[in-house]
């Protein structure tokens, strides 16, 4: 039977350590950044330290340490390798905010740097994911801006959302949904998981539901299905 996870808590309310077979035990210490990762922006950043305890309750060297920015986003996690007295060489993953609080670039454990653009709405405009040197160069969200056309021009792979409303019409409510490049809207309404290759999306096309293309976005290449549907 398992036991029955219990938390404890230090006096000024932060989390020291969970144990209990029902949950991954853990232990956790707080401080601040010193310079010990290299990077100039980690320092005086605040940090939870999580340390992964085995059965006995002992360390058993896998840890995470989470940087949060000033602005309570978690900026940084750096991973356990097999030199823990050196920082500066650790696997982490990174995340860059703009002054409206959107994340707009990350990179994962893998060096992989994305970056995210937003309309006038707020709404997810671009997804770009960055192969080349101008745009893994890229540090600030009014560069990406003003990159933009270079980047749309060129080898990084991008991908645009965009997004229509239909007028609602015969008592009912305006649609909102993501279009295709050709304008139409797409909505995931269905699926097939019997033609090879990944699952197709479902498109409203005046009155009717038809399958016509794969997630990526081409057309299916054998005979379709149709379902009409009174809007």
């Amino acid at each position: 039977m398992a036991a029955p996870a219990s938390s404890f808590i230090t006096r000024d309310g932060s989390l020291e350590k969970v144990t209990g077979t029902a949950v991954a035990p853990a232990r956790y210490e707080y401080g601040t950044d010193v310079g010990s990762t290299g990077d100039s922006f980690d320092y005086g950043l605040p940090y939870p330290l999580e340390f992964k305890l085995d059965a006995s309750g002992s360390d058993y060297g896998e840890w995470t340490k989470t940087y949060t920015d000033w602005a309570g986003h978690a900026h940084k996690t750096i991973y356990a390798d097999n030199t823990p007295s050196d920082l500066t060489d650790n696997p982490y993953t990174r995340f860059w905010f703009n002054a409206q609080n959107q994340l707009w670039k990350q990179r994962d454990l893998d060096g992989v740097i994305t970056f995210h653009t937003f309309n006038a709405k707020g709404e997810p405009e671009y997804t770009i994911q960055a192969l080349t040197s101008t745009a893994e160069g890229i540090t600030s969200y009014d560069t990406l801006l003003s990159y933009l056309a270079t980047l749309k021009s060129g080898s990084d792979r991008i991908n645009q959302s965009q997004r229509s409303v239909v007028a609602a019409a015969g008592a009912k409510p305006d649609l909102s949904g993501p279009m295709n490049m050709s304008g139409t809207m797409v909505l995931p309404l269905e699926r097939s998981f019997r033609a090879p290759g990944p699952p197709l999306m479902a498109c409203r096309s005046g009155k009717r539901f038809i399958a016509i293309l794969h997630s990526s976005g081409q057309p299916k290449p054998h005979r379709l299905r149709e379902r009409r549907k009174s809007l």
